[in-house]
């Protein structure tokens, strides 16, 4: 997990973390000199406002639907300051439209619209196809968040997905790609429900046609898990030198390795093979090079991702005790009251009774403190610890998908066909290095340290929160009173405390 050199309370394994991540951002730089630049900015200011309401119940046909009310203002209906991004388009897609150009906003730049969360998950899931060459923020189905969230009450799920889509549409708000470039978004965040409910099937049909075209390519997929995945990231990295070595074989093997020499074609056959073969040939270097970084990416990102869940794990069983102190302190408070009530039959001690109750509330009030803190505050960073879990998920699925590009370079049938492909796998694998290097390491470092601000936060602020609500009660104020420090002896005792 990533922690920040500037706090010297964490120990010193977090300045090992810090420095760990700072040498890959260095690594990073070094390398990605040689590389061509973004046409898009590393960081930006957002692009538009998402405001998501409490989930709403519609009527449905069967059971009731769970909509989410989504609130959205952009900056800026014009996306003439940038340019269209350069996606390559793969043999396998040539016979279909990628949706791959300026969206057409509509005039008027606020639009509030009623969308499931399920559907947004779709529309995730295209964007995550149209731009294979960059990292889409994750949207975790919701099957994913009721297996993170088995703290949280049934109830609370929907508060979860609510925060989840917060995040998600702030991230996609940061992207001039996702914003101005897909021709879904517009309609996506601006046509009202009956309209969208019609449209949504075309939005349905074009995921359907890449997964159609991508099937044979993520069959090649070793990863058990992800963000369309139910279990656990598998170790890609174990065996990641016989993959190596298997892929820069087959490559190999698309050139001729000894044998008889076949008769000699005609010339301009012959040279159109020799160019062919140039292309196969370089393609043999730069899956050996490509499969290497982005394996040592993949083992470095999974080892950020067992961090975060690493922490995650004992500060869910921080929360459970703490919501365990709570109820005692609840039942402590009830304990008074009872106890309180006991002591006003007696004409004699109506006055202790009085200031029993006022203690029942002092404790009462601050166990709803810590529980208003908590419900807040401290679900608010494990819900962030499991997002940035997630978005690392969605970095590992952009890689395993360049993975899988090389190792269906061996099925492709034909070389003119194969040479296309091997020249497509190598310029998204080239603009999604590109992305991760300058965009991906750098915001994943800024969202770490802003979730430790938040992390440690949450605990300063969580006893001054406490205090602030027990200070305004009646019995707070009471006790000031040095008499009530005060023990005498003998009868005139009650009447002392009158």
């Amino acid at each position: 997990m990533l922690l920040s050199t500037a706090d010297s309370t964490m120990g010193p394994s977090s300045a090992g973390s810090e420095k760990m991540f700072q040498e890959r951002q260095q690594e990073q730089s070094t390398v990605s000199q040689t590389q061509c630049t973004s046409p898009m900015p590393a960081d930006t200011t957002p692009l538009a406002r998402f405001v998501v309401e409490a989930a709403v119940l519609g009527t449905g046909l069967v059971r009731p639907i769970t909509f989410f009310p989504i609130m959205m203002t952009i900056r800026s209906t014009s996306s003439s300051k940038y340019t269209v991004p350069d996606v390559p388009r793969g043999p396998h897609e040539k016979n279909m439209d990628t949706g791959i150009q300026r969206g057409q906003w509509a005039v008027s730049s606020s639009a509030q619209v009623d969308r499931r969360y399920s559907e947004l998950v779709e529309f995730r899931t295209l964007l995550a196809y149209q731009f294979p060459t960059m990292i889409v923020p994750p949207l975790p189905p919701k099957s994913k968040l009721e297996n993170f969230g088995t703290f949280l009450t049934n109830g609370n799920i929907l508060l979860t997905q609510q925060r989840t889509l917060v995040r998600f549409l702030r991230e996609v708000a940061m992207s001039p790609e996702l914003m101005y470039f897909s021709m879904y978004t517009p309609n996506f965040f601006q046509l009202p429900r009956e309209s969208f409910e019609d449209w949504i099937g075309i939005m349905r049909a074009a995921l359907a046609e890449f997964r159609r075209c991508n099937s044979s390519i993520d069959a090649h997929s070793m990863r058990k898990g992800g963000l369309l995945g139910s279990e656990s990231v598998a170790a890609f990295t174990g065996g990641s030198t016989t993959v190596v070595r298997k892929l820069v074989g087959m490559l190999h093997s698309w050139m001729g390795s000894g044998g008889e020499s076949p008769k000699a074609p005609p010339k301009q056959q012959q040279s159109q093979r020799q160019s062919v073969s140039a292309v196969v040939g370089a393609g043999v270097l730069n899956a050996t090079e490509d499969l290497n970084y982005w394996t040592g990416q993949m083992r470095f990102l999974e080892e950020y991702r067992e961090a975060l869940l690493g922490a995650a794990r004992p500060y869910l069983t921080v929360m459970e005790q703490s919501l365990e102190i709570v109820v005692a302190t609840k039942e402590v408070a009830e304990a008074l009251e009872k106890y309180a009530d006991a002591l006003g039959t007696s004409s004699v001690n109506k006055e202790l009774a009085r200031v029993t109750l006022e203690a029942s509330r002092f404790i009462g009030e601050g166990a709803i403190a810590m529980d208003r803190h908590q419900a807040k505050k401290k679900n608010e960073v494990y819900e962030r610890l499991l997002f940035e879990v997630s978005y690392i998920d969605a970095a590992m699925d952009a890689i395993d998908h360049v993975i899988c590009l090389w190792r269906h370079r061996n099925e492709v049938a034909g070389e003119q066909v194969g040479a296309e492909f091997t020249i497509y796998t190598s310029e998204v694998s080239n603009k999604l290095r590109n992305f991760y290097k300058n965009r991906f390491l750098r915001n994943f470092k800024l969202r770490m340290q802003s979730m430790l601000h938040r992390m440690t936060d949450a605990e300063c602020r969580f006893a001054e929160e406490v205090e602030e609500s027990m200070k305004g009660t009646t019995f707070a104020r009471r006790i000031q009173n040095p008499k009530y420090s005060e023990y005498v002896h003998g009868p005139s005792s009650s009447s002392s405390t009158s």
